[in-house]
C-alpha cells in the first residue's frame, strides 16, 4: 500500500515540476523574442517631455545612496528628483542633504520632509502623494524609484520612451533578487521564490513601483491620486485606474532590475506574507496562488510524510525481524524529490537567462550562474515552498500589517487604518529593507 501511494506522490510532484520547467523554458524562449521599445532610435526633432522621480525614504536602505546617485546621474535631459523623506530624525535625512550638497547635480534634487501623514493609507502612499502634487506644470512624466533599486544611465528614459504611444498608460520594470553570499540562506529562499513569480508578473505586465513610469495627465485623470490616499501599497490599485482610461501597461525587457541585497529569515517570512497580502487586496487572480499554493505543498508534503513513514516501517521491521520491505518506497519519494529539485534548478536557470538578457540590452552584463549558486538553488527549493505555502496561508487570512515599524489594520483594500507613528529607528539590518 504504501508503495502505491509513494508512486502517486511522486508522480505528481515529477509532473507539476515538470510543467514549472516547462513554463520556465517556454518564457525563456517568449523573453528573448520581445522587442525592446526602449532601442528604437528617438526622434531627436521631438522635445523631450519633462520627468520627475520620485521616491519616498523611511529609513537608511543599503542602497539609497546609490540608488540617489543613480537617478541624478540619468542619461536623460530635462528632469527631476523628488525625494519625501519621513522625518528629520530619520537617518537618511542628513545623508540625503550631503549628497544634495556635494553632488554635481545636486541641483536635480528636491528633498521634502513628510508633512503630517494620513491614517487612511501607507506612509509610502502618502509620500507619493505629497511628492505628485508638488510638481510643476513643465513635468509631463512621472517615475517611481524604490529605495532598494539602483537605476542604470538609461532607466528613465528606457521608462519613459514608449510613452510616445498613446495606447500605453504605464511602463514597468520587474525585479531579481541575486544573492552574493552562499550563507544566507533566507536570501536564497527569496530568491528562489522570487524567480518563479517574476514570470506571470513579466508575462502580464504587473505594475511595479520600484521602476515605473506614466504620463502626469494619467495620474490625475485616473484618480490614482486620489487611490492613494486609501491604500497601503503603492502600485497595487494601478492597472484598475489606468485601466479607467482604457490605458495598457507595457513591460520594459530592458528594465529587470538586480537587487543583490542580503535578508534574514524574519525579514523573507514577513517580505513574502506582504507581497502575498498586496496581491490579496489588488489582483483578483490570488485564489490561483492559494490553489497553486496549495497544490504544490501537499504533493511535496506528501513525498517526505512517505519518506519518514517508510523510515519508521523499516526500522520497526528490523525489531520484529520483519521480511517486509520499505526501501522501494523510500526509493521513489527520495527519487521524485530529487527529481523535482534539479527541475526547479533549471526552470530557475531559465528565469535568470531573461535577467541576462535584460542586462544586455542596457549595455550590461550579468556573469552566468555559477554551479555553487545553482547547488543553493536546488536546496532553496524545498525551504521556498514552504515559505510559499505559508505565507499564501498567513495573507489569506491577515488584517493587520507591520511595516517599518508601522502597523496597519486592513478592513478592505480601499479602507486602510493606520494604527501607530514614530520616526523610523535603525535597529537592524533586517529592518532597513524597502520591499
Amino acid at each position: 500500500m504504501l508503495t502505491y501511494v509513494a508512486i502517486l506522490f511522486a508522480a505528481t510532484l515529477i509532473g507539476a515540476a515538470f510543467v514549472q520547467w516547462g513554463i520556465a523554458v517556454s518564457f525563456a524562449k517568449y523573453f528573448t523574442q520581445l522587442q525592446d521599445a526602449q532601442t528604437d532610435a528617438s526622434n531627436a526633432s521631438q522635445p523631450i517631455p519633462g520627468a520627475a522621480i520620485l521616491m519616498s525614504v523611511r529609513g537608511m536602505d543599503p542602497s539609497l545612496l546609490d540608488a540617489v546617485n543613480g537617478a541624478l546621474n540619468q542619461l536623460h535631459e530635462n528632469f527631476e528628483v523628488h525625494i519625501v523623506v519621513d522625518h528629520t530624525d530619520d537617518a537618511a535625512w542628513e545623508r540625503l542633504n550631503e549628497l544634495k550638497k556635494n553632488s554635481p547635480h545636486g541641483e536635480r534634487l528636491q528633498l521634502q520632509l513628510m508633512r503630517e501623514p494620513r491614517t487612511t493609507c501607507g506612509l509610502k502612499c502618502h509620500c507619493l502623494v505629497q511628492a505628485a502634487e508638488s510638481l510643476g506644470d513643465h513635468i509631463q512624466h512621472v517615475a517611481l524609484l524604490d529605495a532598494d533599486v539602483v537605476p542604470h544611465p538609461q532607466w528613465l528614459s528606457a521608462l519613459t520612451r514608449p510613452l510616445s504611444d498613446s495606447t500605453v498608460g504605464g511602463v514597468t520594470g520587474a525585479q531579481w533578487f541575486e544573492p552574493t553570499d552562499s550563507a544566507s540562506h533566507p536570501s536564497w529562499w527569496r530568491s528562489t521564490w522570487n524567480g518563479g513569480a517574476m514570470i506571470p508578473t513579466i508575462y502580464f505586465a504587473n505594475p511595479w513601483a520600484g521602476s515605473f513610469a506614466m504620463r502626469k495627465e494619467d495620474l490625475i485623470q485616473s484618480g490614482l491620486l486620489d487611490a492613494w490616499k486609501k491604500s497601503i501599497v503603492d502600485d497595487g490599485p494601478i492597472r484598475e485606474h489606468l485601466g479607467h482610461l482604457g490605458l495598457k501597461i507595457v513591460f520594459a525587457p530592458s528594465l529587470i532590475m538586480v537587487n543583490r541585497e542580503a535578508c534574514g529569515h524574519r525579514y523573507v517570512y514577513r517580505w513574502t506574507t506582504r507581497m502575498l497580502t498586496w496581491s490579496r487586496l489588488h489582483e483578483t487572480t490570488f485564489y490561483l496562488s492559494q490553489i497553486h499554493a496549495a497544490f504544490s505543498n501537499v504533493v511535496f508534503g506528501g513525498n517526505v510524510l512517505v519518506i519518514v513513514v517508510a523510515l519508521f516501517l523499516a526500522l520497526r521491521s528490523l525489531g520484529l525481524n520483519s521480511e517486509a520491505n520499505y526501501l522501494l518506497p523510500l526509493q521513489i519519494s527520495l527519487l521524485a524529490l530529487v527529481t523535482a529539485g534539479v527541475l526547479c534548478t533549471s526552470a530557475y536557470r531559465c528565469a535568470r537567462s531573461c535577467v541576462e538578457h535584460s542586462c544586455q540590452l542596457r549595455g550590461e552584463s550579468l556573469p552566468r550562474a555559477s554551479w555553487i549558486a545553482l547547488w543553493q538553488v536546488f536546496w532553496a527549493s524545498a525551504p521556498a515552498h514552504w515559505l510559499y505555502g505559508i505565507s499564501c496561508w498567513r495573507a489569506t487570512w491577515k488584517t493587520q500589517v507591520m511595516w517599518r515599524g508601522i502597523r496597519y489594520r486592513i478592513h478592505s483594500k480601499s479602507e486602510i487604518e493606520r494604527l501607530n507613528y514614530a520616526p523610523f529607528i535603525q535597529r537592524s539590518r533586517d529592518q532597513s529593507r524597502s520591499i
